[in-house]
Parts: structure tokens; C-alpha cells; sequence
């Protein structure tokens, strides 16, 4: 019986490979993916088109097992990379009419290491620019999280870009609410991080600390910072939040 299990979770907006610099190398995210050494990734603004696109995305399926990467807006889209056996994938629209086409990946994975096998539901997304597009959308994800048909999971994150500056927290509230309070982390712009747009967020009752990977690479990679959650779990209910604070 397990009694304690710890992952490394992250969320990273990778601008369609483009860095601060101006420059479109995927070979460089890659590198950053590596140093993040995550169990699962979530990645928002993948290159799905292309002749650079596609190369990032073969580079990334041969050496970091990734999982599937679900075009949502035109040319790019969300993906997640992660290191367990993939159960269950489902994609569901979140587009609101007038905006662009949005989506949340919605995964269903087996903590295979563990005994017994832990099962891990993983929502990856990227949420809209307009704060009426949001509350819409975090309506539909409260409802997906609310599913029964995903199957039953031990532990459930959710990973992405929510597009919420903190006077504008209220549009997603909704779904906030519904997760253990996780203080949010300056992750935009790169160069000098001032906004709390990427969340790491977890259900109870795990517990996650969350920080943000500030590599020399990482920052001009990218224009967002990507966001690491060290989530924390107890198969008997009741989490160790100590393990979490050691992990920080």
C-alpha cells in the first residue's frame, strides 16, 4: 500500500518555439524540457504545421515519450509529455463563439512505478485573452471535471496558460475554487516575470508547491517562464504537507 507519492508536474507556454531572441529553435525547448526532468508536461502554443513544427514534435515524440499533441487553434495547439503509460485521452472544445478555438487535453495516466498503480487524470489547457471567454470556459471545465465518464482518478492536476492577470482572477473562479490553494507564481514575461498567467493545480487531497524554472536557457527560450509543481499524495487520504515543504 502506498503511503506517500511525489511527482513533478509543469506547465510551460512555448510560443510556438519562438524565443525572446527572436529566433524559432525547437531544438531549445527540447533542451529546457530536459531540464525540467517533469513526470508530465503540459504544453500550450505547440507547433503542429510545418516543417519546423513537425521536426520539434518527431524530436519530442523519440526522445521525451510525448503524448498526444491536439491542435486547438490554427497551426498550434496543446500538448503534454509525460513518462506514464497514456489510459485515456479525451479532447474537449471549449471554443466560445467569437474567440479563437480553445481546448483542454484531458488525460488519463498509470503512476506504473508506484504499488499499486496510481491512476493520475491530467487536464492540459490554454484559456482565452477575454474575461467573459473565461468564465465561460472555466464553467465547461468545472463540468468536465465533473465527469464521471473520464473514470475514477487517485489524483487530478490541472496545467496550463489561464490567461488571468490577478484584478482579473474572478473570471476563473469558478474553477479556482475548486482546487487547493497553490500560491501562483510570476511566470510572464521571461525576461523580468511580473504576471501570474501559468497554473499548477491540484484537487485534495494532494498538495502541490509551485515554482518557476529560471534557467539561463529557460529565459530565452520562450516568452513565458515554465511553472513546476511538486505534487504530494497519501494513498491513505491524508497528505504529508511537510513533504511538500521540503520539496520547495
Amino acid at each position: 500500500m502506498i503511503s506517500l507519492l511525489s511527482l513533478r508536474v509543469a506547465t510551460w507556454n512555448v510560443h510556438s518555439f519562438i524565443g525572446t531572441d527572436g529566433r524559432k529553435e525547437p531544438r531549445r525547448t527540447l533542451a529546457v524540457l530536459q531540464e525540467l526532468d517533469a513526470d508530465v508536461i503540459a504544453l500550450q502554443e505547440v507547433e503542429c504545421h510545418g516543417k519546423d513544427g513537425l521536426a520539434a514534435m518527431a524530436a519530442l515524440h523519440s526522445e521525451l515519450l510525448l503524448g498526444p499533441a491536439c491542435p486547438a487553434r490554427s497551426g498550434f495547439g496543446n500538448a503534454v509529455v509525460s513518462r506514464f503509460p497514456v489510459e485515456n485521452l479525451r479532447v474537449h472544445d471549449l471554443s466560445v463563439a467569437g474567440f479563437e478555438p480553445r481546448n483542454v487535453v484531458d488525460l488519463q495516466l498509470r503512476v506504473a512505478a508506484s504499488v499499486p498503480s496510481v491512476r493520475l487524470r491530467v487536464l492540459a489547457t490554454h484559456l482565452g485573452l477575454d474575461a467573459r471567454e473565461r468564465r465561460s470556459q472555466a464553467d465547461q471545465l468545472v463540468a468536465i471535471l465533473d465527469d464521471t465518464r473520464a473514470g475514477p482518478a487517485d489524483i487530478t492536476v490541472l496545467l496550463g496558460d489561464l490567461n488571468a492577470l490577478d484584478r482579473q482572477e474572478f473570471s476563473v473562479q469558478p474553477l479556482l475554487a475548486r482546487f487547493a490553494p497553490a500560491l501562483p507564481v510570476r511566470s510572464f514575461p521571461a525576461l523580468l516575470p511580473m504576471l501570474r498567467l501559468d497554473r499548477v493545480l491540484v484537487l485534495s487531497p494532494a498538495v502541490v508547491a509551485v515554482a518557476t524554472h529560471r534557467s539561463r536557457l529557460a529565459r530565452v527560450t520562450s516568452d513565458h517562464l515554465p511553472v513546476t509543481g511538486t505534487v504530494v499524495w497519501s494513498g491513505s487520504g491524508k497528505v504529508a504537507v511537510d513533504a511538500v515543504r521540503r520539496a520547495r
